[in-house]
């Protein structure tokens, strides 16, 4: 049986995961930033809106798909960030604003998800492959406790057991 995918995750005031509906050409910019798309995928393939579709809807059937979004001070409204996403296979997270990156919301976004992992029934969260050169991404996963599992083409597989 199929679990019930929630519309938004709570993770403190001002910061939440809200699912993945309807229109996202707002985050285009995101995946248009050669630097971020080396980081993420290790070509610099920017994206189309053709590409971006294809990327949610193939990440939204295979698992969960998130908006991360922040309360900006002196405001009513959540806006987004950037995304993540996680199946048992895999798990994908972007901060696509770069005024966000480095201030530890990455790290607050995985832990919420590892949460979630565990209300699912999963034994393992699985990341694919983080790139060598992406050292940010591999020093957060790491202090979490994700532990390399395999050698990829450029990088490294992880694991972490729940």
């Amino acid at each position: 049986m199929k679990h019930v995918q929630p519309d938004v995750l709570e993770i403190r005031d001002g910061l939440r995961l809200r699912r993945v509906r309807g229109d996202h050409a707002f985050a285009l910019p995101w995946y248009q930033d050669p630097e971020t798309v080396f980081m993420m995928d290790g070509d610099d393939g920017t994206y189309d809106l053709i590409r971006l579709e294809w990327m949610y809807c193939f990440l939204d059937r295979v698992g969960e798909l998130y908006f991360i979004e922040v309360l900006p001070k002196n405001s009513r409204s959540f806006v987004p960030i950037g995304d993540v996403s996680m199946s048992e296979e895999d798990f994908t997270i972007l901060i696509g604003d770069p005024s966000y990156r480095g201030k530890g919301i990455g790290r607050e976004v995985i832990t919420r998800m590892v949460e979630r992992a565990r209300e699912l029934g999963y034994a393992n969260v699985k990341i694919r492959e983080i790139f060598t050169w992406n050292k940010a991404s591999i020093s957060c996963f790491e202090s979490l406790g994700f532990i390399p599992k395999k050698r990829t083409e450029h990088g490294h597989s992880y694991v972490l057991k729940l």
